[in-house]
């Protein structure tokens, strides 16, 4: 068995914590449906009162374990939380921290007695318990206990459609699987709960008094609580799917990295096979040739569309080339796997994805199982149909059924990975970068930059907002430090190659840089990478001005753009003065941003010889840089020598 289920009454007081004991606990109150079948689950969904019951055929019902009878699309609504809410979580203070610091025993008391509330309040209810698996690899694989009111038994149909649905087969694999050392995971959900503070907070405080707020600042009005060291979270007020997959999949990232076991990526695997022939020997059997690429990006980077993508402008399916995919958003690369060829795990079976490229009469349409926040209207025949594209609001969700995309196959798991390619939205990058320097890497993994997207429960006015986040993964509980140390033994270990890949826009000159405005990097471009470094048509050249960085030669993507070099090439600029000290700039801010987060110094070395690079370069073309020189201030410039 892979995750531990059993409890030991004579050592439960020593490895049980509080809340733990009680999420175990609420499972056996008297109103609780235990492993209800997926028809039950489906019906219950259907009642509830937030539901629409369309007339959309669901993608495969069969497969997910219901009857044609109730294979209609179901799409929920969660009010005004659309998106996930980062800013809710809270994470309960260990005895350890409570040793060292005793004012933090007065919050985890506090926390420890509302989730008894909670369980109080709960009893009351009809309750739904249902189990899933994460992952399906006999290396890393566990299993999931959702407790949710029956009243919101939508959320228990995602869970089972998002992960893996015990069934006689995977119950199998599941009985194969290797121990871990972390016990089974524990999510409880009550949708209909609110902060009293934040009540109180509300009836006392008038909106938009700014004076008032800076004196009594907001409480939190919905809590994501977790007690990470006994893998047990309480999701209070949470009702938009999202908090409860990221819940889940914080906990498992957590035991991965934590375990030592393997990194977390919050990304998508796939390989592409192509082939090669020998032109001296046409009459011979062409090379077959398998490339693995991890991509990394946080939601509206591209993540779900590079990386689901078949690539058929490029790939000759007629030849026997093709695309296989591993899974869409969340992945743990094992440092040590019994077979290479399965050492990144994918860890759901469904794609919970945004809906906004489900247009009309897309292939995609077809692949829909269950949908959130998306508009819903009648036809001219009065059918109920679902319409996507983020009509309703900015983040619409479907569920998608991974196994109906082309190129996917039961199989989660793809081979350790060949690139990891980071996704970012910065105009001062290209739109392709190989990274030769793995500490430069690290570097820039753990200041991944992009826009503020509607995938995140934020105030309007931080939307598009250029911001830095580790990983692309905002709900990191293991440390930064951590994460920085188990990427750079990844790329010790696996020995794979990084990218960046800027799916935002590049600098054009001063005036438009004024306005915002950017040359868009063309999806057609991104789409075109992987197949192009698969087949190794890309000659690369070093970027004089970044150490450690290689950009694509000039021409080698004019068949994709004509235009390409003179929109996207950093040595062909036009106001070249302007840019390199945009560059400079960001590249400081990028310095400023790991030095605040306390990883090691030689994480921070590579962004600073690029500094360097950058003025040493404005000084060859008689830049006057006197101006924000200060050789004693190392951490505001970045301009010591002697450091390098």
């Amino acid at each position: 068995m892979s995750t531990k289920s059993r409890i030991c009454p004579q050592t439960a007081k020593d490895e049980i914590s509080h809340i733990r004991a009680s999420a175990i606990t609420l499972s056996c109150s008297k109103r609780v449906f235990h492993n209800p079948s997926m028809e039950e689950i489906y019906g219950w969904a259907a009642e509830q009162p937030t539901t629409i019951v369309t007339d959309v055929p669901m993608a495969d019902p069969k497969a997910a374990g219901l009857s044609k009878e109730q294979g209609r699309l179901l799409v929920s609504y969660t009010g005004q939380d659309t998106a996930r809410s980062a800013w809710a979580r809270m994470i309960v203070p260990q005895p350890a921290e409570c040793q060292k610091h005793p004012e933090l025993l007065d919050i985890k008391d506090r926390t420890e007695r509302l989730t008894r509330e909670v369980n109080f309040q709960m009893m009351q209810n009809d309750l739904i318990h249902t189990n899933v698996y994460f992952g399906k690899n006999t290396d890393f694989m566990g299993k999931i206990h959702f407790v949710v009111p029956r009243k919101y038994a939508k959320l228990a149909l995602d869970l089972n459609l998002n992960f893996i649905r015990i069934t006689h087969e995977t119950e199998a694999l599941y009985e194969k699987s290797s121990e871990l050392s972390i016990p089974n995971l524990w999510l409880v959900c009550y949708p209909d709960w609110v902060n009293p503070v934040w009540e109180a907070w509300r009836h006392r405080v008038q909106p938009g008094n700014a004076k008032t707020l800076s004196r009594d600042p907001e409480p939190k009005r919905i809590m994501m609580i977790f007690d990470i060291a006994n893998y047990t979270a309480y999701l209070l007020g949470a009702r938009y799917f999202g908090e409860v997959k990221k819940a889940c999949l914080t906990m498992i990232w957590d035991a991965a990295i934590n375990s030592q076991l393997g990194m977390p990526i919050h990304g998508s695997s796939k390989t592409l096979f192509t082939k090669t022939y020998n032109p001296d020997h046409p009459e011979a059997t062409p090379k077959e040739d398998q490339t693995t690429f991890i991509t990394i990006g946080l939601s509206g980077s591209g993540k779900s569309t590079i990386g689901n993508n078949p690539h058929h402008e490029h790939l000759d399916t007629d030849l026997g080339e093709g695309v296989r995919i591993g899974n869409d958003d969340a992945l743990v690369i094992l440092y040590d796997p019994s077979d290479t060829q399965h050492g990144t795990v994918g860890l759901e079976d469904g794609c919970y994805n945004k809906s906004n490229d489900y247009t009309p009469g897309s292939q995609y349409l077809k692949t829909v199982q269950s949908a959130e926040n998306v508009m819903v209207s009648y036809d001219e025949n009065d059918r109920l149909l679902a319409i996507h594209q983020d009509v309703l609001n900015g983040n619409g969700r479907v569920q998608t059924a991974r196994h109906l995309l082309e190129g996917a196959d039961d199989n989660l798991n793809t081979p350790w990975p060949d690139y990891i390619s980071l996704l970012m939205k910065d105009e001062t990058l290209p739109p392709l970068m190989r990274i030769d320097d793995e500490q430069l890497m690290v570097s820039m993994y753990m200041c991944l930059a992009s826009r503020s997207t509607s995938a995140e429960n934020i105030p309007i006015e931080e939307m598009n907002k250029l911001k830095m986040v580790p990983g692309a993964n905002p709900f990191n509980t293991w440390g930064l430090q951590q994460e920085a140390e188990s990427l750079a033994k990844l790329f010790e270990r696996v020995g794979c190659r990084g990218l960046i890949l800027n799916t935002g826009g590049f600098f054009i000159d001063v005036e438009n840089n004024a306005k915002g405005n950017t040359h868009k990097v063309p999806k057609e471009f991104s789409l075109s990478v992987y197949p192009m470094l698969a087949r190794n048509k890309i000659k690369w050249i070093p970027w004089p001005h970044f150490p450690g960085v290689q950009i694509p030669e000039s021409g080698t993507f004019n068949h994709i753009i004509s235009d390409f070099d003179q929109k996207f090439n950093p040595l062909n600029v036009e106001d070249s003065q302007v840019y390199y000290e945009l560059l400079r700039a960001r590249l400081l801010e990028r310095q400023n941003f790991l030095l605040g987060l306390g990883v090691d110094r030689r994480f921070v070395l590579p962004i600073r010889k690029a500094i360097v690079q950058v003025d040493n370069h404005e000084l060859e073309l008689g830049v006057n840089v006197d101006r924000v020189d200060n050789l004693d201030t190392l951490i505001g410039t970045g301009r010591e020598n002697a450091s390098l």
